[in-house]
């Protein structure tokens, strides 16, 4: 609706939900497969993005642990135990690649990978020895990349 000297109002109408369905977690499909009950140390010096990735960890059944940054991530990895981690690749300080490269010299068995929005770095092969999730990710590519990530690194051991 709109009036000269009156501005413009925009109206639009949803279907009614269900209180339940609002708030009830989205079904997992079959080809969600990342093993359940996992510790994941999510890397992420965003809080937009951090507080999604949480989010769809739990939903698939995972146990979220947030780090800003490289440096926080190395902290907590030296006083707690996680069974993957997932790091942004590009951040501020040491990169989710520095990260990755250093952990996978003093921890071969922690199974890594990596996400990142710039394709244009995945594309140079930066990172390729490592997994990578490309940005915006489903909740199906996210689990279906943990459950590959962490089989390759059982076989690999």
């Amino acid at each position: 609706d709109s009036a000269p000297g009156e501005g413009t109002t925009l109206s639009l109408y949803l279907p009614r939900a269900a209180e339940s369905a609002r708030d009830a977690p989205l079904p997992l499909t079959a080809s969600d497969d990342a093993p359940r009950g996992l510790r994941v140390l999510l890397v992420e010096d965003s809080r937009t993005v951090a507080a999604f990735a949480e989010a769809v960890l739990e939903e698939i059944g995972c146990e979220a642990i947030h780090a800003r940054d490289a440096e926080e991530a190395l902290a907590l990895l030296d006083e707690q135990r996680f069974d993957i981690v997932f790091s942004d690749i590009v951040m501020p300080g040491l990169s989710g690649l520095e990260l990755a490269t250093r952990l996978r010299a003093e921890r071969p068995r922690l199974p890594i990978l990596l996400a990142t929005a710039y394709s244009e770095a995945a594309a140079r092969g930066e990172g390729s020895e490592f997994p990578i999730l490309t940005k915006p990710y489903r909740r199906d590519a996210l689990a279906r990349m943990i459950g590959e990530t962490i089989e390759t690194s059982r076989l690999a051991a």
